[in-house]
């Protein structure tokens, strides 16, 4: 497995594929008028795509408390969700086995829902959720991201929820790194359950 120095395990996935050479990652902390055409075309379809706000908020509402999981490789993996700003977003605090703290924030935006990761990588990509045609499923896609200066440079890219019951859920993290794909997944349960 690669690791880079002071990049937390949640960061560095094990799992690598080559992107498809016709879905090239955007970048950079740029306005979406700005982006080259098929970035913004790409960028108008998630947004088309994306859930309703307010039951895609509600999921992620429905994860308010502590959360006990694992790694794929058996290392234990802690999360926390609360309500922040008066109930209008989702504070998710993750707890690596590296003891590396990282924040995720989801807000409503443009009538979907926005996440903001805040990443123990030095960087902090905004990903939009769209349908995945699962009801027990969030799919958020990289939009943009602050203090990364090129795509190329190792950031997450995008983040699958998946809700089988009340009492447990999945994370599926994909890094993006130099064109290729690593994943990582966290299966959780609800902490006294």
């Amino acid at each position: 497995m690669h690791h880079t120095p002071g990049v937390s395990l949640a960061c560095v996935f094990i799992t690598v594929a080559t992107v498809s050479a016709g879905s090239p990652p955007t970048g950079g902390a740029t306005e979406a008028s700005q982006k080259p055409a098929a970035a913004q075309a790409n960028l108008e379809q998630v947004v088309k795509n994306a859930p309703s706000a307010d039951a895609a908020l509600q999921m992620v509402k429905s994860l308010a408390g502590e959360w006990e999981g694992k790694t794929a490789t058996g290392q234990p993996v802690l999360v926390s969700f609360r309500t922040i700003s008066n109930g209008t977003c989702v504070e998710e605090t993750l707890r690596t086995p590296d003891a590396t703290d990282m924040v995720s924030v989801y807000c409503p935006d443009r009538g979907g829902l926005m996440m903001t990761h805040y990443c123990a990588a030095n960087n902090q990509p905004r990903m939009r959720a769209r349908t995945g045609g699962d009801p027990g499923r969030l799919e958020f896609d990289f939009v943009d991201a602050t203090n990364l200066d090129s795509p190329a440079i190792g950031h997450m890219h995008r983040l699958v929820l998946s809700f089988p019951d009340r009492d447990h859920f999945t994370q599926e993290w994909t890094w993006m790194e130099h064109g290729k794909e690593g994943s990582e997944i966290f299966r959780f349960q609800r902490s006294g359950s």
